[in-house]
């Protein structure tokens, strides 16, 4: 389960949205790859990317495979007649749209950019989900500029579809009023008035924006150009997050590319998650925001590279890993003074019966039998029955010593070889621990 907030997290959200408590997020904004025949956009080429987005047969599967809900045979079969189709794609976008809604606190927004080649299709999934009653606006995004077009009329303008999650939403018209012109000011001075003898006063803040929106794209030498073939100007992201969240409010962007959603976020005061598929993308919006790599949820990491972390970031990433609370007493620091644990597994349904378990974290090989010892007074003084080490490798005495704890005194120490959380995104609790450290990569996936 995600707890903390200010998030970047590399993987499918399909299955990190699941994390996510239910209703927790004030505002979702999503720019997904949009479609465009065969295939989607994949932007860097990454494996990652060209899995989740490209024309596969085996698309059904891999879901499956995952953990994820069985497709029904009339969408199998919409994808066979169809593969890489409009079907697949919005079979794509509704499950991930669905758990959306779920995440959506009941005053929560939603705001879905896409363009021409599906925006209609879109507009009917979410509809279904969040209500044709809880539809807002069809913004038009209109970004003028030189066109090659001959046999039709250039199309410069994308669509970005606003909805609610129900009928009280946070809407702060105020904060993104727009001066009136001179002409309007100098002629109506404080009141407008409409054929018919209908009297508008003037707001003295300016007017509401209009549902069409002439923000101008990113030049290339703009200072806000992170070299992403679809980055959308920080103009656009602002308005949406001033006019639907306040300070402190939780923004999500499961399809954050570059980061633009969580770089406006961050300065206008709120907190966010931003989910990426791609390790690149998941490093540039880390590196907008200041954050390190080790901070990326998720972010595919080799053995060589954990041995070359700091002790307190090592340990950070396996309570990451772990789903645990990291339980030093200041992040920057590796454990001292934390009451002979490093983490404490956080209670929650990922963890199953594991949460409030303490955690001993070792960077380094050949742990011996002292720390299985020194964990097994730690949880005789917490009175807990399970108990977790995570050390690059194990010794034989740590092995044997966890065995004896196990035979006669009913603990159960479980050995986690750092190496292994390396191919996994979370820890999977459901699954036997081999002792001797030969895992099997099943054996710690979790959905």
């Amino acid at each position: 389960m995600i707890t903390n907030v200010n998030k970047v997290i590399c993987g499918d959200n399909l299955s990190i949205l699941k994390e996510i408590p239910i209703e927790s997020i004030d505002l979702v904004y999503l720019d997904p790859p949009f479609f465009s025949g065969k295939n989607y956009e994949v932007i860097w080429g990454d494996a990652n990317e060209v899995m989740s987005f490209g024309d596969t047969s085996k698309h059904f599967e891999e879901q499956n495979k995952l953990g994820f809900r069985e497709f029904t045979d009339e969408e199998k079969e919409y994808y066979k007649r169809n593969s890489g189709g409009m079907s697949h794609y919005l079979i794509w976008m509704k499950d991930r749209l669905k758990l959306m809604h779920q995440v959506l606190k009941p005053n929560g927004s939603i705001y879905l950019h896409c363009d021409w080649h599906a925006s209609h299709y879109l507009k009917i999934e979410m509809d279904k989900i969040f209500g044709y009653g809880n539809f807002r606006n069809e913004i038009v995004w209109f970004y003028p500029a030189m066109s090659a077009a001959k046999k039709h009329f250039p199309r410069k303008h994308d669509v970005v579809l606003f909805y609610s999650k129900t009928e009280e939403y946070t809407f702060n018209g105020d904060d993104v009023r727009e001066a009136y012109d001179e002409k309007t000011v100098k002629r109506y001075k404080t009141d407008v008035i409409f054929p018919g003898g209908y009297k508008a006063e003037m707001n003295e803040k300016g007017r509401l924006p209009y549902d069409v929106w002439q923000i101008p794209p990113i030049r290339n030498n703009s200072v806000e150009k992170q070299g992403y073939p679809t980055q959308k100007p920080e103009a656009l992201l602002e308005r949406i997050i001033k006019v639907s969240s306040n300070s402190g409010d939780m923004v999500l962007d499961p399809f954050c590319g570059c980061g633009t959603t969580i770089v406006v976020a961050k300065r206008l005061g709120r907190n966010f998650i931003g989910i990426d598929i791609s390790p690149k993308s998941c490093k540039l919006m880390a590196k907008r925001i200041g954050y390190d790599e080790v901070d990326i949820v998720g972010l595919p990491i080799k053995i060589e590279d954990l041995i070359k972390m700091e002790p307190h970031e090592f340990q950070q990433w396996v309570c990451d890993k772990m789903i645990a609370k990291n339980t030093s007493p200041s992040p920057n620091y590796p454990s001292g003074g934390d009451g002979g644990k490093d983490g404490i597994v956080i209670n929650s349904i990922s963890t199953g019966g594991y949460g409030g378990s303490p955690i001993q974290i070792k960077r380094s090989n050949g742990v011996g039998v002292n720390t299985v010892k020194n964990l097994f007074a730690t949880m005789h003084g917490m009175k807990v029955k399970n108990g977790f080490i995570v050390a690059l490798s194990f010794g034989a005495g740590a092995v044997e010593q966890v065995a004896k704890y196990k035979l006669n005194d009913n603990i159960n120490i479980k050995l986690v070889v750092a190496q292994s959380l390396c191919k996994i995104r979370n820890y999977n609790y459901k699954a036997d621990v081999v002792s001797n450290g030969e895992m099997k990569e099943e054996d710690f996936w979790i959905s």
